[in-house]
């Protein structure tokens, strides 16, 4: 397996790299396995570019759920260590000198527990000394969920220090990069550089403007080549979050032009499904035909046009074989908000350094490269899946507002608001 490793990820040396394990459907987030203390433990955490908090249960937690590895005890470490409340760390509270955290999302999940320092690394990575939190307690999805935690990477400006800055400032990595390569089922993730050689075109690279988030200017949305003359769009790429989220004027102007384009008897081939107020389409012909008749969607930044594909907009939930939905919901807010649904099938590397992101379609999937028993853990996610959809789980750090929902099953991240 590292042999396969070491040839698939060339000038390893230059930066670090991931398996991600996870998909849009039967999850709803991706995550990576990490590896904290001496000896070093195994943890799984969500991958959210939208926030910047990286935790995960601990012993002694009493209000915790089950997940898929063993809480971490800091104890049996040779080299952690309890952040204190006077070392210039803010926190949250304070109890017997134990610096405190605590993050509410806006379904009504929380978490909070108290920081560790210890070494910390992802995949077979050099590890890095590097803060992070315990959770004493957590409520909702993070008790259902299967993964362990959530790690934060978001922009360096709002945060408190993510494992990215961590491995820059270590100097561990040269460059202040982090790429995700996401698949249907699975994927990679990269900081320090990028893979090219999983690229299948160019990399197309718009820049990123001054937000606490990985934020686009979006001037204008195509829909089969057909204009929706928005106005320009503040659009945050948020890897926490499952589905794209478009402002209401942008929302309302693209279904228009959408089913404009499907009311063609050749276009979107396929029956109407109405499932829970969704825009489906049943599954009619060959695959490759099916997802041919459908519009390919563009965003245009900085007169780049990023194409969105059909095979990755649309979602086909296990409940409901060969029915495919629309992942395009609204977001009362002014901002886009574009998840995971977005992001597969595409290497989205964002280089905070030069403030500048990069698209590219890429062969995402190491299926070849996992072991069976991770994947396996995971089917049991299912039983937790409600109403229609069941549960998908993307994590919310609230940063302008709540966000309520219809289906509340759905959990997630940045800037979704009423």
């Amino acid at each position: 397996k590292m042999l396969v490793l070491l040839c698939l990820f060339v000038s390893a040396k230059s930066f670090q790299h991931s398996e991600v394990y996870g998909s849009v459907e039967d999850l709803g987030y991706y995550y990576v396995e990490v590896h904290v203390g001496t000896p070093p433990v195994t943890q799984t955490v969500i991958v959210d570019t939208g926030s910047t908090v990286t935790a995960f249960p601990c012993v002694g937690c009493t209000n915790c759920g089950s997940h898929m590895d063993i809480y971490f005890d800091y104890r049996n470490s040779n080299t952690s260590r309890v952040v204190t409340c006077h070392e210039g760390v803010q926190c949250s509270s304070c109890h017997n000198d134990k610096c405190g955290y605590s993050q509410g999302y806006a379904e009504g999940s929380s978490i909070a527990g108290y920081l560790v320092e210890d070494y910390f690394s992802f995949g077979n990575n050099q590890e890095v000394r590097f803060v992070f939190g315990c959770h004493t307690k957590e409520t909702n999805m993070f008790r259902s969920q299967k993964a362990d935690g959530i790690m934060g990477l978001g922009f360096t400006r709002r945060n408190k220090g993510t494992l990215v800055d961590a491995l820059y400032e270590s100097e561990i990595v040269s460059t202040d990069v982090l790429g995700l390569c996401l698949g249907k089922t699975d994927g990679f993730m990269t900081v320090g550089g990028f893979n090219s050689s999983n690229h299948l075109e160019p990399i197309k690279w718009v820049p990123m403007h001054e937000n606490p988030f990985y934020s686009l200017t979006v001037s204008d949305i195509k829909v089969g080549g057909v204009s929706l003359e928005v106005d320009n769009q503040d659009t945050i790429i948020d890897s926490g979050t499952t589905f794209a989220y478009l402002s209401t004027s942008s929302f309302n102007a693209f279904w228009n032009e959408f089913h404009e384009y499907c009311s063609d008897p050749t276009s979107c081939i396929g029956e109407v499904q109405n499932i829970a107020s969704e825009n489906c389409f049943k599954l009619n012909g060959t695959l490759d035909e099916f997802m041919e008749s459908f519009p390919v969607i563009s965003l245009v930044v900085n007169e780049t046009s990023i194409e969105w594909l059909p095979q990755n907009y649309l979602v086909n939930w296990p409940e409901f074989p060969n029915v495919y939905c629309v992942g395009v919901y609204r977001n009362h807010g002014r901002q886009n908000v574009l998840g995971g649904v977005f992001m597969r099938g595409q290497d989205v590397v964002i280089d905070r350094g030069t403030e500048r992101i990069g698209f590219a379609h890429s062969e995402c999937s190491l299926e070849e490269l996992h072991g069976s028993s991770r994947r396996l853990q995971l089917q049991d996610e299912k039983t937790h899946k409600t109403a229609y959809f069941g549960l998908i789980l993307s994590v919310l750090v609230l940063a302008v507002g709540l966000l309520k929902l219809s289906r509340t099953t759905i959990r997630h991240n940045s800037i979704l608001v009423n």
